[in-house]
């Protein structure tokens, strides 16, 4: 079975809800996109970043331009930005309400609820 070797529930490998109610497969959902992000970011860290980096080096080499920028720019010539897939939520109108009465009321600034939002790849 891929899904178990995924880190996915047993409710999402089987497809099949019906033993449990509707907080227990959202719990359950939030635990499998959590490994999903583990898996992506471990795939962004050790897979896409070296490769991106070898070939800027690459094209360092063959193009006098690019050499001369890296140059100017040093390790902000290999800065860049990885956006990770999310997936929408389960109830988001659920979960507008709880963000937004979470800043009303003072317990995050709209600052800290956006990067939350990015580090959980909530939208």
């Amino acid at each position: 079975m891929i899904g178990i070797n995924l880190g996915m529930p047993f409710v999402m490998v089987m497809m099949d809800g019906s033993d449990s109610n509707y907080s227990g497969a959202r719990i359950a959902i939030d635990e499998a996109r959590r490994g999903f992000r583990k898996i992506q970011r471990g795939l962004r860290d050790k897979w896409h970043r070296p490769i991106y980096r070898w070939k800027l080096e690459q094209w360092i080499a063959d193009d006098p331009i690019l050499a001369a920028a890296q140059q100017r720019l040093g390790k902000k010539f290999y800065a860049n930005s990885w956006r990770l897939p999310a997936w929408p939520y389960i109830n988001p109108l659920d979960e507008a309400a709880g963000q937004l009465l979470r800043v009303r009321n003072g317990l995050t600034s709209p600052r800290r609820l956006r990067e939350d939002c990015l580090r959980t790849g909530k939208r």
